[in-house]
């Protein structure tokens, strides 16, 4: 969810986790950390991680991008691009992308970059992590965990692990669609079916308890839950 989408027309909405605090996340870590020089590398065969990839440069005050380079679907070979960020001298490599970004830390590694990776929640892809072979640990990313000690999540979490056998690989996938699913459910309940206008002021007058938490909408049309920075340790995300 992101101001772009919620800038749309009245009959967009969207409940997800905020593309700009991907990004906020992101560049909070890597001023802590002192960071100055950073590479961004970018799937471009969709508009979200672009945008992401403009937030993070926007944000970004106290360094600067040298490399910013897009790939498409399909890549597997990333030295290229990575060669012209260790020439730069980069401090980090900021990977915003899908299973694919695990070979490119691992081809990062192999041509000898010791530097931070910074990534988004798509590494905690069992996947990825494969083919990653061990150079996604310790990469600092952005991601949301929902709150499973309480409920409804905690009961949602239960029913969830008794239908698939396994409990959700990505929090931020998982929840936030549930709780769409339910807007709408009780948007459909409290408007007539056929009329459009009743229906959008109904999803704007929801308010309950969510697995991700409190459902008010904004009035742009959006619920923006908000993403931190965590290190992944073991294969796992660690709150930093």
């Amino acid at each position: 969810c992101n101001k772009v989408l919620a800038e749309l027309n009245d009959n967009v909405f969207c409940l997800a986790t905020d593309s700009e605090s991907i990004a906020t996340a992101l560049v909070g870590n890597a001023e802590q950390n002192n960071v100055k020089k950073v590479a961004i590398i970018h799937w471009n065969s969709d508009s979200f991680m672009p945008l992401v990839k403009d937030f993070f440069v926007e944000k970004f005050k106290t360094g600067e991008a040298k490399v910013v380079e897009g790939y498409s679907a399909g890549t597997t070979d990333f030295r290229t691009i990575l060669l012209k960020a260790i020439d730069k001298k980069v401090d980090a490599i900021v990977f915003l992308g899908y299973d694919e970004t695990g070979l490119a830390m691992k081809q990062a590694r192999e041509l000898g970059f010791s530097g931070k990776f910074y990534a988004t929640g798509t590494i905690t892809s069992p996947s990825l992590q494969k083919i990653a072979e061990g150079s996604a640990e310790g990469a600092i990313f952005a991601f949301w965990n929902a709150p499973k000690d309480r409920e409804p999540a905690k009961s949602f979490t239960q029913e969830f692990v008794n239908r698939t056998k396994r409990p959700p690989i990505l929090d931020l996938a998982t929840y936030p669609t549930y709780d769409s699913v339910k807007v709408l459910e009780n948007a459909l309940k409290k408007a007539s079916t056929n009329d459009l206008g009743q229906l959008r002021t109904a999803i704007l007058e929801t308010e309950f308890d969510g697995t991700t938490g409190k459902i008010l909408f904004e009035q742009d049309g959006s619920v923006r839950i908000k993403e931190s920075a965590y290190k992944l340790e073991n294969g796992s995300p660690k709150i930093v």
